[in-house]
């Protein structure tokens, strides 16, 4: 069992549509954006040092294309072997007599000595098809193993008694003005890690008969989805692997602001899922948005006007896309994606399992029948959370539970 996300309630699955198996990486000329790229600006404040934070994602110039590998001390076919290393050695060690900080800074250390001190970046970027992903998924696990909420933790041992305003705007001062969609996913992992953000996600449990909390990391993986698809009015399913391998050809674009907000209000409008309030702040208070009346973000003018039909620009005009199939594809591929990681998790499991065993395939997982996760879940904690009214500390117990799944 893995610590990833939070174990959620059903969803609303009524227009599930079936999906179509995995299509060819096309080049990058079809990857056309849908809505214009709308930049934000952010005051400058006090920044905070953080132990293995990335405030860029640059590709590097040699070759144009960003190398996930670089920011790691191993090979990917070391992973598994080394991550059953760290877990040995963790797991043989009496941590009975260090406080909580002492216990996040010993796990920290031995992740940075054996990874590197990027060692959460394949986790953060959103790249499960990395064996380097594996790592951040195994941490924080790790974490909630020996410390019950390791967030407020973290908080406590980076900014002490500073305020969650102050905190979130420490964090955002650690990236650029303009947002890259690399910069985004670390700063919204960050703010995470820190205990500012998603905090009622992060540390409740399903309860029965509630809805799917999709969050605000929840909100900004379906984004990432979203912007690797090539539309016409289409929905076409992609293998994670190639899914990857789109993202990170724009993971140094400037967030597409109007996108991530609009795909907020589509998934506001369709009942399926139910959207945090802490993921509507973070969209006012760090990416622009302005709410309307109606509890759904004011969109900028395109080419049919406010929420008007879709157009390509310069690719001459496009079908308005069918929203409610396209949310229920991002629903199957978000439970393809837990599936996918959890086969994966096994290996290191499995510790007889020669090093050489083959490796689940990003492209066979693309499918959702047989998607098991936990009981009442629909497979899909990797992106989304359950919570109702009440407070995290009325739906949580320990953070190491293993029938639970948290960041």
């Amino acid at each position: 069992m893995y610590i990833d996300e939070i174990i959620t309630s059903p969803v609303l699955t009524d227009n599930y549509v079936s999906a179509t198996q995995c299509q060819p990486v096309q080049s990058a000329e079809e990857i056309n954006p849908v809505f214009t790229n709308d930049i934000v600006s952010i005051g400058e404040v006090e920044s905070p040092y953080q132990t293995y934070s990335a405030t860029s994602v640059a590709k590097p110039e040699s070759t144009g294309v960003f190398d996930i590998g670089s920011h790691y001390s191993i090979s990917e076919e070391e992973v598994i072997p080394s991550i059953r290393e760290v877990r040995s050695t963790i797991n043989n060690t009496d941590l009975s007599e260090k406080t909580d900080v002492e216990k996040y800074d010993w796990i920290e250390n031995k992740f940075v000595e054996s990874f590197g001190s990027d060692f959460m970046m394949a986790h953060n970027l959103n790249l499960p098809s990395s064996m380097y992903y594996l790592i951040g998924v195994e941490y924080t696990d790790t974490l909630s193993k020996f410390i019950s909420d390791p967030e407020q933790v973290n908080r406590q041992r980076l900014y002490g008694d500073a305020t969650t305003t102050e905190i979130q705007n420490k964090i955002r001062d650690e990236y650029p003005e303009t947002l890259t969609n690399g910069d985004l996913f670390l700063m919204v992992n960050d703010m995470r890690n820190a205990g500012v953000l998603d905090g009622n996600s992060l540390r409740s449990i399903g309860i029965e008969g509630t809805q799917r909390v999709l969050d605000t990391l929840g909100l900004i993986k379906s984004y990432s989805i979203y912007n690797t698809q090539a539309f016409n009015g289409e929905v076409r399913p992609l293998s994670i692997e190639d899914r990857d391998k789109r993202w990170m050809r724009i993971l140094d674009d400037p967030v597409k602001v109007n996108n991530l907000l609009r795909l907020y209000n589509e998934w506001t409008k369709s009942g399926k899922v139910a959207l945090d309030k802490e993921t509507a702040d973070f969209l006012v208070d760090f990416m622009g948005g302005k709410l309307g009346s109606d509890g759904l973000f004011i969109l900028e003018s395109f080419h049919g006007g406010i929420n008007g039909n879709i157009h390509g620009i310069g690719y001459g005009e496009r079908k308005e896309i069918d929203w409610d199939a396209l949310l229920d594809q991002l629903l199957k591929e978000m439970d393809a994606h837990e599936e996918f990681v959890r086969g994966r998790m096994a290996l290191i499991d499995a510790e007889d399992t020669p090093a050489t065993q083959e490796i689940p395939c990003a492209e066979e997982n693309l499918g959702t029948e047989g998607v098991t996760g936990e009981e009442g879940s629909t497979g899909a904690e990797e992106f989304s959370s359950a919570s109702e009214s009440s407070s995290s500390s009325e739906s949580s117990d320990s953070g190491g539970s293993e029938d639970k799944i948290a960041a």
